[in-house]
Protein backbone atom coordinates (compact mmCIF):
# COMPACT_ATOMS: atom_id res chain seq x y z
CA UNK A 1 0.00 0.00 0.00
CA UNK A 2 1.33 3.41 -0.98
CA UNK A 3 2.17 5.80 1.84
CA UNK A 4 4.67 8.57 2.61
CA UNK A 5 6.71 5.92 4.43
CA UNK A 6 6.98 3.67 1.38
CA UNK A 7 8.03 6.58 -0.85
CA UNK A 8 10.77 7.66 1.55
CA UNK A 9 11.93 4.06 1.91
CA UNK A 10 12.14 3.67 -1.87
CA UNK A 11 14.43 6.70 -2.11
CA UNK A 12 16.91 5.13 0.30
CA UNK A 13 17.37 2.18 -2.04
CA UNK A 14 18.77 4.25 -4.92
CA UNK A 15 22.55 4.54 -5.23
CA UNK A 16 24.10 6.10 -8.34
CA UNK A 17 27.63 7.33 -9.18
CA UNK A 18 28.30 11.08 -8.87
CA UNK A 19 24.90 11.50 -7.24
CA UNK A 20 24.55 12.37 -3.53
CA UNK A 21 21.55 10.61 -2.01
CA UNK A 22 20.56 12.85 0.92
CA UNK A 23 18.63 10.04 2.62
CA UNK A 24 21.60 7.68 2.90
CA UNK A 25 24.76 9.70 2.21
CA UNK A 26 26.75 11.75 4.71
CA UNK A 27 28.60 14.99 3.99
CA UNK A 28 31.44 15.40 6.53
CA UNK A 29 31.85 19.10 5.74
CA UNK A 30 28.27 20.21 6.42
CA UNK A 31 26.26 17.42 8.07
CA UNK A 32 25.33 16.65 11.64
CA UNK A 33 26.14 13.03 12.58
CA UNK A 34 22.52 11.91 12.14
CA UNK A 35 21.93 13.96 8.97
CA UNK A 36 20.62 11.18 6.67
CA UNK A 37 18.06 10.14 9.29
CA UNK A 38 17.05 13.76 9.89
CA UNK A 39 16.56 14.30 6.17
CA UNK A 40 14.40 11.18 5.93
CA UNK A 41 12.30 12.48 8.83
CA UNK A 42 11.99 15.90 7.20
CA UNK A 43 10.75 14.40 3.95
CA UNK A 44 8.37 12.04 5.73
CA UNK A 45 6.81 14.88 7.72
CA UNK A 46 6.61 17.00 4.58
CA UNK A 47 4.75 14.30 2.66
CA UNK A 48 2.47 13.45 5.59
CA UNK A 49 1.57 17.13 6.02
CA UNK A 50 0.77 17.66 2.35
CA UNK A 51 -1.18 14.43 1.94
CA UNK A 52 -3.24 15.38 5.00
CA UNK A 53 -3.79 18.82 3.47
CA UNK A 54 -5.37 17.13 0.45
CA UNK A 55 -4.79 17.26 -3.31
CA UNK A 56 -3.44 20.52 -4.63
CA UNK A 57 -0.59 21.62 -6.88
CA UNK A 58 2.53 19.62 -7.64
CA UNK A 59 5.54 21.61 -8.86
CA UNK A 60 8.15 19.35 -10.44
CA UNK A 61 11.73 20.49 -10.96
CA UNK A 62 14.75 18.68 -12.38
CA UNK A 63 16.96 17.63 -9.46
CA UNK A 64 18.28 18.56 -6.05
CA UNK A 65 21.06 21.12 -5.70
CA UNK A 66 24.07 21.27 -3.41
CA UNK A 67 22.37 23.97 -1.32
CA UNK A 68 18.85 22.56 -1.30
CA UNK A 69 17.78 18.93 -1.19
CA UNK A 70 21.36 17.75 -0.52
CA UNK A 71 21.32 19.52 2.84
CA UNK A 72 17.67 19.78 3.93
CA UNK A 73 16.31 16.56 2.42
CA UNK A 74 13.42 18.62 1.04
CA UNK A 75 12.96 19.48 -2.64
CA UNK A 76 13.59 23.16 -3.39
CA UNK A 77 13.86 23.92 0.32
CA UNK A 78 17.18 25.29 1.66
CA UNK A 79 17.91 24.91 5.36
CA UNK A 80 17.05 28.58 5.95
CA UNK A 81 13.43 27.90 4.94
CA UNK A 82 12.91 24.98 7.34
CA UNK A 83 11.52 27.21 10.09
CA UNK A 84 9.01 28.51 7.55
CA UNK A 85 7.72 24.99 7.05
CA UNK A 86 7.27 24.61 10.79
CA UNK A 87 5.20 27.80 10.77
CA UNK A 88 3.23 26.74 7.71
CA UNK A 89 2.30 23.33 9.11
CA UNK A 90 2.12 24.31 12.79
CA UNK A 91 4.79 21.86 13.87
CA UNK A 92 8.31 21.82 15.27
CA UNK A 93 9.21 18.59 13.51
CA UNK A 94 11.26 20.02 10.64
CA UNK A 95 14.90 20.38 11.67
CA UNK A 96 18.13 21.37 9.96
CA UNK A 97 20.37 18.33 9.39
CA UNK A 98 23.52 20.46 8.95
CA UNK A 99 26.02 22.32 11.09
CA UNK A 100 26.20 25.06 8.47
CA UNK A 101 23.44 27.13 6.90
CA UNK A 102 22.95 28.15 3.31
CA UNK A 103 20.39 30.46 1.79
CA UNK A 104 19.95 28.14 -1.16
CA UNK A 105 20.29 28.70 -4.87
CA UNK A 106 18.46 31.10 -7.12
CA UNK A 107 16.02 28.46 -8.35
CA UNK A 108 14.78 27.72 -4.82
CA UNK A 109 14.56 31.43 -4.10
CA UNK A 110 12.39 32.14 -7.16
CA UNK A 111 10.21 29.12 -6.50
CA UNK A 112 9.60 30.10 -2.88
CA UNK A 113 8.77 33.69 -3.82
CA UNK A 114 6.20 32.44 -6.31
CA UNK A 115 4.77 29.80 -3.96
CA UNK A 116 4.20 32.22 -1.08
CA UNK A 117 1.49 33.91 -3.13
CA UNK A 118 -0.48 30.66 -3.18
CA UNK A 119 -3.19 30.09 -0.55
CA UNK A 120 -1.74 26.59 -0.06
CA UNK A 121 1.86 25.52 -0.35
CA UNK A 122 2.40 23.39 -3.48
CA UNK A 123 4.04 20.01 -3.19
CA UNK A 124 7.57 20.53 -4.48
CA UNK A 125 9.36 17.53 -5.97
CA UNK A 126 12.36 16.74 -8.13
CA UNK A 127 12.48 14.32 -11.04
CA UNK A 128 15.76 13.19 -9.42
CA UNK A 129 15.48 13.37 -5.64
CA UNK A 130 19.22 13.58 -5.16
CA UNK A 131 22.07 15.94 -5.96
CA UNK A 132 23.84 15.09 -9.25
CA UNK A 133 27.35 16.53 -9.06
CA UNK A 134 30.37 16.62 -11.31
CA UNK A 135 32.81 13.73 -10.85
CA UNK A 136 35.25 14.61 -8.07
CA UNK A 137 33.46 17.91 -7.41
CA UNK A 138 30.74 17.17 -4.83
CA UNK A 139 29.44 20.75 -4.67
CA UNK A 140 29.19 21.45 -8.38
CA UNK A 141 25.74 20.90 -9.88
CA UNK A 142 25.45 19.15 -13.24
CA UNK A 143 22.61 18.17 -15.58
CA UNK A 144 20.87 14.91 -14.78
CA UNK A 145 21.65 11.73 -16.71
CA UNK A 146 19.03 9.53 -18.37
CA UNK A 147 19.80 6.65 -16.01
CA UNK A 148 19.11 8.88 -13.01
CA UNK A 149 15.73 9.89 -14.40
CA UNK A 150 14.89 6.23 -14.92
CA UNK A 151 15.97 5.33 -11.39
CA UNK A 152 13.66 7.92 -9.84
CA UNK A 153 10.72 7.29 -12.15
CA UNK A 154 8.89 4.85 -9.87
CA UNK A 155 9.04 7.05 -6.73
CA UNK A 156 7.58 9.88 -8.81
CA UNK A 157 4.80 7.64 -10.09
CA UNK A 158 4.00 6.59 -6.54
CA UNK A 159 3.96 10.22 -5.42
CA UNK A 160 1.50 11.10 -8.18
CA UNK A 161 -0.77 8.23 -7.16
CA UNK A 162 -0.61 9.10 -3.47
CA UNK A 163 -1.00 12.86 -3.74
CA UNK A 164 -3.37 12.87 -6.75
CA UNK A 165 -2.56 16.50 -7.63
CA UNK A 166 -5.25 18.67 -9.16
CA UNK A 167 -2.67 20.50 -11.26
CA UNK A 168 0.95 19.76 -12.15
CA UNK A 169 3.53 22.40 -13.01
CA UNK A 170 6.69 21.39 -14.90
CA UNK A 171 9.59 23.71 -14.06
CA UNK A 172 11.86 23.45 -17.10
CA UNK A 173 12.10 21.09 -20.07
CA UNK A 174 13.56 18.15 -18.19
CA UNK A 175 10.60 18.05 -15.81
CA UNK A 176 8.19 18.47 -18.74
CA UNK A 177 9.83 15.60 -20.65
CA UNK A 178 9.55 13.34 -17.60
CA UNK A 179 5.85 14.12 -17.21
CA UNK A 180 5.29 13.61 -20.93
CA UNK A 181 6.87 10.18 -20.61
CA UNK A 182 4.42 9.34 -17.82
CA UNK A 183 1.46 10.77 -19.78
CA UNK A 184 0.74 13.20 -16.94
CA UNK A 185 -1.14 16.38 -17.97
CA UNK A 186 0.84 19.41 -16.88
CA UNK A 187 1.61 23.03 -17.57
CA UNK A 188 5.14 23.99 -18.58
CA UNK A 189 6.90 27.06 -17.20
CA UNK A 190 10.39 28.13 -18.04
CA UNK A 191 13.11 27.27 -15.56
CA UNK A 192 14.15 30.43 -13.66
CA UNK A 193 17.87 29.79 -14.19
CA UNK A 194 19.94 31.36 -16.97
CA UNK A 195 17.82 34.43 -17.50
CA UNK A 196 14.46 32.72 -17.20
CA UNK A 197 13.31 34.30 -13.93
CA UNK A 198 10.83 36.72 -15.48
CA UNK A 199 9.31 34.08 -17.76
CA UNK A 200 9.06 31.73 -14.78
CA UNK A 201 7.21 34.31 -12.65
CA UNK A 202 4.84 35.11 -15.50
CA UNK A 203 4.24 31.43 -16.19
CA UNK A 204 3.42 30.65 -12.56
CA UNK A 205 1.19 33.71 -12.22
CA UNK A 206 -0.72 32.72 -15.34
CA UNK A 207 -1.89 29.42 -13.89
Amino acid sequence: MLSPETIVASLTEIALPDCFNPYTDFDPLHDLPAAPSLRRNNLLLYLQSLVQQGPGELWLAESGSHTGTRRSGLPLVPTTEISGLNDRFATEGFVSPTVTTDRGGMTASYVWQAALDRPRLPLFWNAVMAHPHRPGQPYRNRPVRRGELRAYRIPLQHLLQLFAPLTVLAIGRVAADVLDGLAVPHRYVRHPAQGGARAFREGVAGG
